[in-house]
């Protein structure tokens, strides 16, 4: 029985081109792997992010003509968004929507408060909206807005980061119930 030994030597080859291959595809499914874990990590916190605007303009608009109203609705933000970095929440306002379109305003000066997040909490920034101008009254309630802005920070540092996630939650306030005036 003859063996040939360029099979071997041939097996030898084949074995170290398999061994590259094997890198060249490994890194590539490892930097997949790496890809959609931090893409789902991106998408949960979009869902927090609206998750916390809805929370926010849900109790806010359930408090019309209401002291308090707006500081309400900035907790409930805070709290909707209690397992993630606070310094990174760049913006939240509560605002008296357009009455046609629901948009936000440009800037947050008239009927709008503005709050920032600083290390652990949200703190006004500026802006002003009486709850006495405020207009409850039963079929033409104002609607209110929360919007909230947050950068992402990337948890495996090379995907997304800062990546900046914003959502607008806009209801129309509740009618006002109690006695006295239901608008301005």
């Amino acid at each position: 029985m003859v063996r040939c030994r360029m099979g071997r030597r041939g097996n030898r080859r084949e074995r170290g081109a398999v061994a590259v291959e094997t890198a060249f595809v490994a890194m590539l499914l490892i930097s997949m792997l790496y890809s959609i874990a931090e893409t789902s990590f991106l998408l949960r916190d979009g869902m927090v992010v609206a998750s916390a605007s809805r929370a926010g303009a849900r109790i806010g608009s359930s408090l019309p003509r209401t002291t308090g109203f707006a500081t309400q609705a900035k907790d409930q933000v805070e709290d909707a968004m209690a397992g993630m970095q606070t310094n990174r929440i760049d913006k939240v306002w509560v605002y008296k929507a357009d009455a046609t379109t629901g948009a936000r305003p440009s800037s947050c000066s008239s009927n709008c408060l503005s709050y920032t997040g600083t290390s652990g909490t949200l703190v006004a920034t500026g802006g002003s909206w009486a709850p006495t101008a405020q207009n409850a009254c039963a079929g033409e309630q104002d609607q209110l807005g929360v919007y909230v802005e947050y950068r992402y920070p990337s948890r495996l540092g090379f995907l997304w980061n800062n990546k900046v996630l914003a959502e607008t939650t806009t209801m129309r306030l509740e009618p006002y119930t109690s006695l006295g005036a239901c608008k301005p």
